[in-house]
């Protein structure tokens, strides 16, 4: 698509710099295991990427709604303390950081958009 050089350009380099930065930070720190950070940064966006693309499949596979709200908590704290007991040296700490993570920044409100099948899903 054309806009992909732009969406890239604005959002998508800028924001995957930031994260890069700040892994290489919590790496250099000894915070974070040492690992190569562009790696990082693809476990990072891989658990969410992955989840949304095998959705359909899991509906089918393991007999639940992806998309329903309680659904998408369980998966985003799921995916939060999966993350930080994978990448932070100190577990415990890692932990403490993904409870952290959960408690200060809220679901975000989810807003059902009707599918070009006429259904609805959030």
């Amino acid at each position: 698509s054309a806009s992909l050089p732009l969406l890239v350009r604005t959002y998508f380099r800028p924001v995957t710099q930031k994260i890069l930065k700040v892994i290489k930070e919590g790496v250099r720190s000894g915070e974070l295991c040492d690992m190569e950070p562009l790696q990082i940064a693809y476990s990072l966006f891989g658990v969410n990427a992955s989840y949304f693309m095998s959705a359909p499949i899991m509906r089918l596979a393991a007999s639940f709604e992806p998309f329903s709200p309680a659904s998408l908590a369980r998966r985003r704290k799921a995916s939060l303390t999966f993350l930080a007991l994978a990448l932070f040296v100190d577990r415990a700490h890692g932990n403490t950081v993904a409870r952290r993570i959960l408690a200060e920044t809220p679901m975000p409100k989810l807003v059902a958009k009707s599918s070009s099948k006429g259904g609805r899903r959030p």
